[in-house]
């Protein structure tokens, strides 16, 4: 019974110490799935995350960074993925921790996929 009632109070005291850790170090990221293109965010935004569906053959799509559909160019061009096959997810673009930046926005153009985005 001693042993019982120790480990209670063991696993007590460790689960305590877990709401002890700083609040502060959790940052919420948003998701969002874009499924025609559009501007996701007029401001700037660091992306961690792309990944989506192929709703057609031959699906792609680009991040552009910018702040408006009519100035997606090439130069402008940040990430771009697609799938050749139909129904199939696309691969998934892990960018780590830190992401990669947008400074004057998000525009996301997708031609037959559904993007799923990470960002902050």
């Amino acid at each position: 019974m001693k042993k019982f009632v120790l480990g209670v109070l063991v696993i007590l005291l460790f689960s305590a110490g877990l709401s002890w850790a700083d609040s502060t170090r959790t940052i919420a990221r948003k998701s969002k799935v874009v499924v025609a293109s559009e501007v996701t965010s007029a401001q700037g935004v660091v992306v961690y995350k792309v990944t989506g569906y192929a709703n057609a053959a031959s699906a792609v799509y680009g991040l552009y960074n910018t702040s408006s559909l009519g100035t997606a160019s090439e130069a402008k061009c940040k990430v771009e993925g697609g799938e050749a096959t139909q129904y199939d997810q696309l691969p998934t673009l892990d960018f780590g921790k830190d992401g990669i930046t947008f400074d004057s926005g998000l525009t996301v153009v997708t031609n037959g996929a559904y993007v799923a985005i990470e960002y902050l």
